[in-house]
């Protein structure tokens, strides 16, 4: 008897079952003519634009790339990128473009890389791949995902310089990995631009409340019930009110913080001080203090709901997470965004050094605004 049929229908109905987790979608974005300009600085014309990184790679031209957010659905992740079509405008000519500058830590001198004769001796126009995968991860339960596109591009033979006005591309969608970190609370009220998009709302079951129930449920349809008194539980948890607004500091400064949390809350932003030897008491499992605060955090985004997070002192009060960079060569440096990017714990393959890989960009907030080492916040409005 030959088997080789039924084997061959089971690997095609296996190709066909891979295939239907994975889907493409087009983005299309355009750049305005004051998007990008020449301009003369340190003896080189160089390409501007607005809210665009220079090229960090050794010896390319150094021509800025513009990042596109992408919002995807949840639980889905971009594996493949491609250009469908892309429009440029003359800019300018460009005799002698500046290469990429050599990355080192502080201020100094511009220096730049030895310019690459693969890419200033080539025919074709630089950079060749105009669009490029950038990072992606979690965000408050939205999956977002970045474009890396080139604001521009110059031929090395005849100088000419065009600017990118508008490009479309056809993005690889395909199932992810389950977050680490599920929502157990998430608070109606204090979700920016409204609950994850691609969630059906009954799917968040007891997740979804409403900051004004005190039974932790969203209401009625929805509605939001009279308020009640604000009583968290003093290590975060479902039970008790949500917690938006958090407070680490020592037991120093509790009592001076205290007032910022009283205030805070006082002005509809429910905040808690929890200290750090309290911290360091509730979570003794870790590898050192600052992932206990860190195990805080997250018990704090995924059962409190909380959305900010406020550091209170300097590297001897708050714990310090040396990262380790490879950016500028190799270095550790401190890292605020360790107690803002949630996922994982830093160190998956086990060998301490923390930050070296690839990490996703789940924040309790926008990782520029969630750590903040001092509390100006009230006195730009009123004293408390």
């Amino acid at each position: 008897m030959r088997l080789r049929p039924p084997a061959l229908l089971a690997g095609v109905l296996m190709l066909l079952a891979t295939a239907a987790h994975s889907a493409t979608i087009e983005r299309e974005f355009r750049y305005d003519a004051s998007r990008v300009k020449l301009v003369q600085r340190d003896g080189y014309t160089l390409v501007e634009a607005k809210g665009g990184m220079p090229e960090f790679r050794i010896g390319r031209p150094d021509l800025p790339w513009l990042a596109e957010r992408v919002d995807l659905a949840p639980g889905t992740k971009i594996t493949g990128i491609e250009l469908v079509d892309v429009q440029t405008a003359p800019l300018g000519v460009v005799r002698t473009m500046a290469s990429a500058e050599v990355t080192h830590p502080g201020l100094g001198e511009t220096e730049r890389t030895r310019p690459d004769a693969r890419f200033y001796g080539s025919s074709k126009a630089q950079p060749e791949e105009l669009v490029a995968l950038g990072a992606q991860g979690d965000q408050r339960g939205r999956r977002i995902a970045y474009v890396r596109v080139a604001a521009a591009r110059w031929n090395p033979q005849s100088g000419m310089v065009e600017r990118v006005t508008n490009v479309r591309v056809r993005l690889t969608v395909e199932d992810a990995a389950p977050t680490d970190l599920p929502r157990e609370r998430i608070v109606r009220e204090w979700e920016d631009t409204g609950l994850p998009t691609g969630v059906p709302l009954r799917t968040l079951g007891s997740a979804l409340v409403s900051m004004w129930d005190g039974d932790g449920t969203a209401g009625e349809n929805g509605v939001a019930g009279e308020a009640q008194p604000f009583r968290p539980q003093q290590v975060p948890s479902v039970l008790g009110s949500p917690v938006e607004y958090v407070i680490v500091t020592n037991d120093a400064l509790a009592s001076t913080f205290q007032q910022l949390a009283d205030w805070k809350t006082q002005s509809g932003v429910p905040a808690v001080v929890r200290t750090t030897s309290f911290i360091r008491a509730q979570y003794p499992s870790a590898a050192d203090d600052a992932e206990r605060v860190r195990l805080f955090l997250r018990d704090a985004y995924s059962r409190w709901g909380a959305k900010w997070v406020l550091l209170g002192g300097d590297t001897d009060i708050i714990p310090v997470r040396q990262a380790y960079t490879t950016f500028y060569g190799s270095e550790y440096i401190a890292a605020d965004i360790y107690y803002s990017c949630l996922d994982g714990n830093w160190n998956a393959d086990g060998d301490s050094l923390y930050g070296e890989g690839y990490y996703s960009t789940r924040t309790i907030r926008a990782t520029t605004r969630t750590c903040c080492p001092r509390s100006t916040s009230a006195a730009h409005r009123s004293r408390p």
